[in-house]
């Protein structure tokens, strides 16, 4: 009997997290139709200008979990 509740959880949550997964590709795809839909109605240099923004927003935000990354793995040092 316990195996079975155990097993209906695990088949539970599998399906959930493929529905999880499933719902953030199907927003990504949509904010991903909207970025380019903006970037046609603009003019060259104010697409430059977003496309600079959005690198430098990138970078930090990967420097920042790099850094988080490290300082974790080194905490034992300290």
């Amino acid at each position: 009997m316990r195996t079975m509740e155990k097993f209906s959880w695990t088949k539970t949550t599998e399906t959930g997290e493929k529905k999880k997964k499933k719902k953030e590709k199907d927003q990504f795809a949509k904010n991903f139709k909207n970025i380019v839909t903006l970037f046609t109605d603009m003019n060259h240099n104010d697409v430059l200008i977003y496309l600079s923004i959005i690198s430098t927003a990138a970078f930090k935000n990967w420097t920042l979990k790099l850094f988080m990354e490290e300082g974790s793995r080194n905490s034992d040092h300290w």
